[in-house]
């Protein structure tokens, strides 16, 4: 009888501690971090020895590495102003990038991520190259690069740029690629709190849906935010100083307010024959040409309905308008052409 319930209190205790460790095991603490170069001699050692859920961590110092993450993982840098990572070698004649991300769920944070410099800008390589879904890429300087950012994939969804600085890129320092609809939209990519400076483009959207591109400081560009979307924001950007347009859309039901929108080449242009139906309102627009319309097809709203946009022309255009019962908006609409008018101008 004594064996009996001792074998039977062997038997609760492992199945309690069974249930333990499964509980252990599900709230992830069975997951390790791989640390750079305690650890592993290099980043991509560690990388191959990880698995699903681990953190890779990197201590401040210099990588020549290129790497490819092709697991869920957490890719931390100790601090992102001396963890440098820097892809291609002398010698190289390709491109490629110096992280490529090709698996779902990965966040790549706390770096500086740089191209080789190559005396043939046709061989520099990407910063961050992403082709996965659910990844987050927060609080890196990523420069000398060709595209600072780039997400291309079929379809691409729950994106998060942000808090990055992204500067002196050859090309775009945020891409988001046409190729992403080969076979479906994309969705919910958002472009948050980065500061974007010295790129070509600043953030460049071909193709797509429901991207959020807000709180950013996009200036001295080549161009600001170029964006060839649908039922997509552009809310509260600095985008000032760029050489081309502020802001470059093309596509349909857009909403773009609460920007500064200012000393750039042309505030706002279109591009592409079905642009309209666009939301323009809160915006304080402030350049030698505020928007620039080229065809007839382009009919945005330029208000929404009560609220519109501040222009810095506009007092010599209606030097006699006066304020609206202190509303804050002028009594005269401002007319851009015969098919866009902002009915509800802001006077500050």
């Amino acid at each position: 009888m004594r064996r009996k319930v001792v074998f039977a209190a062997i038997v609760i205790i492992i199945i309690a501690v069974s249930a333990v460790l499964y509980v252990v095991y599900l709230d992830g603490i069975g997951s390790k971090t791989l640390v750079v170069p305690d650890d592993y001699a290099t980043i991509g050692w560690a990388v191959g020895n990880a698995t699903a859920g681990d953190t890779v961590y990197v201590r401040s110092g210099i990588y020549n590495e290129s790497l490819t993450i092709d697991k869920p993982l957490s890719f931390i840098g100790e601090n992102s102003s001396n963890t440098i990572l820097i892809g291609g070698y002398a010698g190289i004649t390709g491109s490629g990038s110096t992280v490529g991300i090709k698996a779902d769920n990965i966040t790549v944070s706390g770096f500086t991520i740089r191209s080789y410099d190559f005396e043939t800008p046709a061989w520099y390589f990407n910063g961050i190259w992403v082709a996965a879904n659910n990844c987050n890429i927060t609080g890196n300087i990523i420069e000398n690069c060709d595209i600072g950012i780039a997400c291309i994939a079929s379809p691409v969804f729950s994106i998060v740029i942000s808090k990055n600085v992204i500067t002196e890129n050859l090309h775009t320092g945020i891409y988001v690629g046409r190729e992403i609809l080969q076979n479906s939209p994309a969705h919910d990519i958002v472009i948050t709190d980065n500061n974007i400076t010295a790129n070509s483009w600043g953030i460049g959207i071909t193709e797509g849906f429901s991207y959020v591109i807000s709180g950013n400081n996009v200036i001295d560009n080549g161009g600001g935010i170029g964006l060839h979307s649908s039922d997509s924001t552009i809310v509260g950007n600095n985008v000032t100083s760029n050489r081309g347009a502020g802001i470059h859309i093309g596509g349909l039901n857009n909403t773009i307010s609460g920007n500064y929108v200012a000393d750039n080449e042309v505030g706002v242009t279109f591009e592409g024959s079905t642009t309209t139906d666009n939301m323009f309102y809160s915006n304080s627009f402030d350049n030698d040409q505020n928007v620039q319309i080229t065809s007839t097809n382009y009919t945005e709203s330029w208000d929404n309905g009560t609220v519109g946009n501040y222009w810095s022309d506009y007092t010599t255009k209606y030097p006699n308008a006066t304020e609206v019962d202190n509303t804050g908006i002028w009594n005269t609409p401002y007319v851009i052409d015969t098919n866009n008018t902002d009915r509800y101008p802001r006077v500050k």
